[in-house]
């Protein structure tokens, strides 16, 4: 397993855990422009911990549980845990912009399994215009972009929103 706590920079950076898990309990360097993480059993973002960048935040493994930050202002934010995974969020994938001339950025939550807690906030908001909440597939389960879930919980208190926050239209929320 890999662990990181504390502050981490890794510069624009890809890292791939080819054994076992990465447990994150620390804050990346929001400069950073794209973060791509991968394990072969599971991902965890602990709860205090946040990860910051610019553009893309990918997490694949078959286990994921986002139980801190993920921000990307404007940007992507992607869980996968494969057509056979569990993907938990407890705490806050933030992919609004509030750039005047921005829309909101995407948000792509995949697996078989799926759960948003009641701690959970989702927001694909921006200030020109909503951008897009996918948590368990795509449109009416036959996007080929996004494997759907076979199971999909969201509980009592949780957010998901794409709203525009100035004008222009909201979002979408699958």
């Amino acid at each position: 397993a890999l662990t990181f706590r504390g502050h981490i920079n890794l510069g624009d950076a890809e890292l791939v855990a080819a054994t076992g898990s990465i447990v994150l309990d620390a804050t990346t360097d929001a400069s950073l422009s794209d973060l791509q993480l991968e394990a072969l059993e599971s991902i965890r973002v602990e709860e205090g911990a946040t990860v910051a960048v610019r553009s893309t935040a990918s997490l694949r493994a078959p286990m994921l549980t986002v139980a801190g930050d993920v921000r990307t202002p404007g940007g992507q934010i992607q869980l996968d845990s494969g057509p056979e995974g569990q993907t938990v969020v407890a705490g806050l994938l933030d992919a609004t912009q509030h750039n005047r001339s921005g829309a909101g950025g995407q948000i792509v939550g995949l697996g078989s399994a799926g759960a948003i807690t009641g701690t959970a906030h989702l927001d694909a908001s921006g200030f020109s215009g909503g951008g897009s909440v996918y948590v368990g597939g795509g449109k009416g389960g036959v996007d080929p972009l996004y494997h759907n879930a076979r199971h999909n919980d969201v509980l009592a208190g949780a957010t998901i929103r794409a709203d525009a926050l100035s004008h222009g239209q909201g979002g979408t929320i699958i």
